[in-house]
């Protein structure tokens, strides 16, 4: 398995607005060991 990148669409509060905001987040993901993965969130773009 190669690293890759996954993009998720889900709502996160955001302080400065106060409220929650769909957003797609942006990951790049590894193997790791064991058929274990890591997620390292690399952005976050806001969709509303």
């Amino acid at each position: 398995m190669y690293p890759r990148t996954e993009l998720v669409e889900t709502t996160v509060y955001r302080r400065e607005r106060d409220k929650d905001v769909l957003c797609q987040l942006t990951y790049e993901v590894t193997p790791f060991r064991d058929d274990l993965l890591r997620w390292f969130l690399v952005g976050i773009k806001e969709l509303e």
